[in-house]
């Protein structure tokens, strides 16, 4: 009996020397947490981040590594852009097949996805590129998406590259690139960044900058096509939400410098969206014609006519030296009127819309340079 006594006092003892007690451990765990939030602040948007925050966070860095892929390459990156089934361009081959066989998944990532892509790679001969794509197909954030009207500012981000706007065989690597003897080709809209890291496009010979580019992420759902028994998408449409009804939709701005190709964010304003008025500074494009595209873009985004007073021919004179002298002009100078007040364009637009004709006047006019305020 006292052997016995005298084991559960030594097992006691042992218990005691090897275990912890609860407020020791609920110290461990502390330091614990306090160093993943000093050494991981990634961690912020896991522990109660926005969801905004984290779609913005996501987008601008995948821009910003396809700008250094660039630059490390030393050849164009793209980020590419996965619209609608029907806003897919189709040149060649048979698309409709391909996206019911081996390319049937990319129909889920309407409106919602992107991925990084490379023409040629370090190594390519001038007949023999690569054509590989970076990185796999991204999705932001559940409950944020691209919308149309952004998506179109994205396709017209390559319209100065005329003919030589770059075609997709396939949408992953691995798939093929041919139906029967005929190349498919996709047209998608994308982002290009030349081997300096600037924004550009296609330009024939060489390459062409497109200037400054704003894009918006849309609070909101896409649902994708309805899927047959055995999973695979049917041939249409995702259902993506009209941005134009959801009005109280949280929307997250993003800018990409032209020169430098880096992308940060534009801060919303909090509260209700304040007004902005517009002046054009110089343009190389004919004024007349500007501002006709101005009124077409703000016509379709259900806002007035600008005041084409800016336009007239009286405002400008004479081009600068800026341009190369008998083949590229330079910028129009501006004269201005009696009075010498430089005519306001635009009065009273949103923020979001501001931003969204800016982009749209800089696919007109790459060398175009606008003043705004807020009224």
């Amino acid at each position: 009996m006292k052997l016995h006594d005298n084991n559960l006092k030594q097992r006691r003892v042992r218990w005691r020397a090897e275990g912890f007690t609860l407020v020791e451990l609920m110290m461990v765990v502390g330091i614990m947490v306090l160093v993943l939030r000093l050494a991981l602040p990634t961690l912020k948007g896991l522990m109660g981040g926005k969801a905004h925050s984290m779609a913005r966070s996501q987008l601008i860095g995948d821009l910003n590594s396809a700008r250094t892929m660039a630059l490390r390459n030393g050849t164009p990156v793209y980020v590419v852009f996965m619209p609608l089934f029907t806003e897919v361009g189709r040149r060649s081959g048979d698309v409709d097949a391909y996206l019911k066989g081996e390319g049937n998944s990319m129909l889920g990532e309407q409106s919602i996805s992107y991925a990084i892509y490379a023409e040629y790679l370090p190594g390519d001969q001038p007949s023999d590129p690569s054509k590989r794509w970076l990185t796999d197909w991204k999705r932001l954030p559940a409950g944020f998406y691209f919308a149309g009207e952004d998506l179109t500012n994205i396709w017209r981000s390559a319209d100065a590259s005329g003919g030589n706007r770059l075609a997709f065989s396939a949408l992953k690597n691995g798939h093929s690139r041919q139906d029967g003897v005929v190349t498919r080709q996709m047209y998608l809209p994308y982002i290009m960044y030349n081997s300096r890291g600037e924004l550009s496009a296609r330009g024939n010979p060489g390459e062409v900058r497109v200037g400054d580019f704003y894009l918006k992420l849309t609070e909101g759902g896409v649902l994708p096509p309805a899927q047959s028994s055995n999973g695979i998408y049917h041939l249409g449409n995702a259902d993506r939400d009209d941005p134009t009804v959801a009005t109280n939709k949280t929307r997250v701005w993003l800018h990409i410098n032209g020169m430098t190709g880096r992308a940060g964010v534009l801060e919303e304003e909090p509260g209700k969206p304040p007004s902005y008025s517009l002046w054009v500074h110089t343009l190389k494009e004919d004024p007349g014609d500007v501002a006709n595209k101005m009124d077409i873009w703000l016509g379709a985004n259900n806002l007035p006519a600008s005041d084409r007073t800016w336009a007239q021919a009286k405002m400008w004179g004479n081009r600068d030296d800026l341009g190369v002298t008998g083949i590229v002009p330079g910028n129009l100078i501006f004269i201005g009127n009696p009075n010498g007040i430089r005519p306001m364009a635009v009065r009273g637009i949103p923020r979001a819309k501001l931003m969204g004709l800016i982009a749209r006047l800089r696919r007109v006019d790459p060398k175009i340079e606008v003043r705004y305020q807020r009224d």
